[in-house]
């Protein structure tokens, strides 16, 4: 994620791996900092946080391999059983739409 985001791994609370900075506002109107994009390692699963959601994503999340998905969350059992340069353009993605949205 380094390679794609330019910036370094920080430790966001005490599981989640966030890379980048942006303002994130939620419903109430409140807005504090928050990554661009993140991974966490759980135990059923790595989750990795993209922040723009997949609606516009199915192609790439096609040719990912085995996940599932929630609203901003993408789950993998096992990352080598992903295609890693798809999961990188749908970081590079999210990171994008983070950016110019």
């Amino acid at each position: 994620m380094t390679e794609v985001t330019g910036a370094p791994p920080v430790l966001w609370g005490t599981s989640v791996v966030g890379f980048g900075e942006r303002t994130l506002t939620i419903a109430s109107g409140d807005s504090y900092p928050w990554m661009e994009v993140g991974f966490a390692p759980r135990k059923a699963a790595t989750v990795v946080y993209l922040m723009d959601g997949f609606e516009e994503r199915a192609d790439l999340l096609d040719r990912l391999g085995p996940h599932t998905i929630g609203k901003a969350c993408l789950y993998l059992k096992r990352l080598d059983d992903v295609d890693l340069a798809v999961l990188g353009d749908l970081v590079r993605a999210s990171m994008d739409a983070g950016r110019t949205g």
